[in-house]
């Protein structure tokens, strides 16, 4: 589940990297220009600024040395900010973004405990925030020692891990909060209204007592006032910081069990129960294996896409189309031939595109099988009408049992001419009302409504009064006559 999650991750993942990194490589880069002008950025520019624009950024200490410089530009605010927002998009992407697309639900329907879940989606999302740190402190090293800023390796990596912990805090938060209310808005708000707040009391919110005590309340004060690019690492703060991780993934876990009250099935609660009466097998006539040959291999490619992650190509796409249309041409039902393809991802974690794609090629080979059988009923239907009203006997008989007619019986044969849209199917199923659907054949010839259909139990006495009386349902305005070959109307 790591794994998978870390791939879902992958693009937004690079893009926050290379974002991340090139910031910090162009505003290192600039220090040079700073170290090499004291007079123009030295103490003298610095008393230009505003007093609340001076704590905004931290109090701006001297901007031409290294620490001073990494500190202002860097560290004190920018990248610090920018990994919050990297933390909180893929802790969105991990819960909240899947159960507003209505996905968690399905996903959590896989043998997978929801605390294993959540915690493999914190661990992903921690594992990728080490990735971004990682390669952003061998940028931040490299630009620092090109660029000659004299902080030494282990005083920035200090200040990266302490950027760590903070994304870390507020990515947890996003996901508890995501877990409870399952809106990316909300989970964003959260963390954008923490963060601020929490910067402001730290920062301007320093020189006023009214304030000033919540920057207990602020992981900005657990980050920055240890100094670490001056003092190095402060581990009781950074402690501190990392265990407000551990208090937001604790809350995780009770907004957890309230989502999972809220709108999940719990693990443990049994299956319901099939409604009785219903079949659960083949229908009778059908081989019992029929089922298991059409999916054969379907449980392999699903474990495939389980271990790799590779999508069905081409071929098996085609191999599912193909066992749609065997089923529908050998009478399987389609819910028995979608509910064993769903029973077959049961037990194998992370197989649900997977599994959606095969489900999606199954139904569109079964139904485009449905359309050419219809298309040939149709065909043939039309075939032998006009066998029928142009008297050609070619096995006449033989099809004509097809359609339910019996040629030793007698049949009075109408034709309709002038009918509007729909008209054909409502005549057909008053007829089939009357006469019973083995004994009714309605089709189109050229234009005209042609319908075949028993006499009568009254012998009618012409064949006028016979035709008006199978043709009743003809909508006003369309006219009819006896077939041409239908004298006498009896055959």
């Amino acid at each position: 589940m790591i794994a998978r999650s870390l791939r879902e991750h992958r693009r937004p993942l690079l893009w926050w990297t290379l974002g991340i990194s090139a910031f910090i490589g162009l505003y290192v880069a600039v220090y040079g220009a700073v170290r090499a002008n004291p007079d123009t950025y030295g103490p003298a520019m610095l008393n230009k600024f505003p007093g609340p624009l001076r704590d905004l950024m931290g109090g701006m200490p001297d901007m031409t040395s290294g620490a001073g410089y990494l500190q202002t530009v860097v560290y004190q605010l920018f990248v610090p900010m920018l990994f919050i927002a990297c933390a909180t998009l893929l802790a969105n992407r991990a819960l909240a973004g899947p159960e507003e697309a209505g996905t968690l639900e399905l996903v959590v329907t896989l043998p997978v405990d929801r605390r294993r879940l959540v915690l493999d989606r914190f661990l992903a999302l921690a594992v990728a925030l080490v990735v971004v740190a990682v390669v952003t402190l061998l940028v931040a090293v490299a630009m620092s020692a090109l660029v000659r800023t004299g902080v030494p390796f282990d005083r920035i990596l200090a200040a990266q891990v302490g950027v760590l912990l903070l994304a870390l805090f507020f990515g947890a938060l996003a996901l508890a909060v995501g877990a409870v209310a399952g809106r990316r808005a909300a989970a964003s708000s959260a963390v954008g209204v923490w963060a601020v707040l929490g910067y402001a009391v730290v920062t301007v919110g320093r020189s006023w007592d009214a304030v000033a005590w919540l920057r207990w309340l602020s992981p900005f004060h657990y980050y920055a006032d240890g100094r670490p690019l001056y003092e190095g690492l402060p581990v009781t703060d950074y402690l501190v910081l990392a265990g407000g991780d551990g208090r937001a993934r604790t809350h995780r876990g009770a907004r957890l069990r309230q989502a999972r009250r809220r709108s999940l099935m719990p693990p443990t609660d049994p299956p319901p129960a099939a409604p009785t009466g219903l079949p659960t097998g083949l229908p009778t006539g059908l081989p019992t294996g029929l089922l298991d040959g059409l999916l054969d291999g379907h449980r392999r490619r699903l474990a495939e896409h389980a271990a790799t992650g590779r999508a069905f190509d081409r071929r098996a796409l085609d191999a599912y189309r193909a066992a749609g249309s065997q089923a529908a041409r050998a009478g399987v039902p389609l819910r028995l031939l979608v509910d064993r393809a769903l029973a077959a991802g049961e037990g194998v974690p992370g197989v649900l595109p997977a599994l959606r794609r095969a489900v999606s090629a199954l139904m569109e080979g079964y139904e485009q099988a449905q359309l050419t059988a219809i298309r040939e009923e149709e065909s043939a239907r039309r075939e032998f009408v006009d066998d029928l009203l142009q008297g050609r006997a070619e096995r006449l008989a033989e099809r004509a049992e097809h359609f339910g007619l019996r040629l030793a019986e007698s049949y009075v044969v109408a034709v309709a001419r002038g009918l509007r849209d729909g008209d054909q199917d409502r005549i057909e199923r008053d007829l089939i009302a009357r006469f019973g659907s083995h004994n009714v054949l309605v089709s189109v010839r050229d234009g005209l409504l042609v319908c075949v259909a028993p006499p009568p139990r009254w012998r009618p006495p012409s064949v006028s009064s016979c035709t008006t009386y199978a043709i009743a349902s003809r909508p006003a305005g369309a006219s009819a006559s006896a077939a041409p070959n239908a004298a006498p109307a009896e055959s």
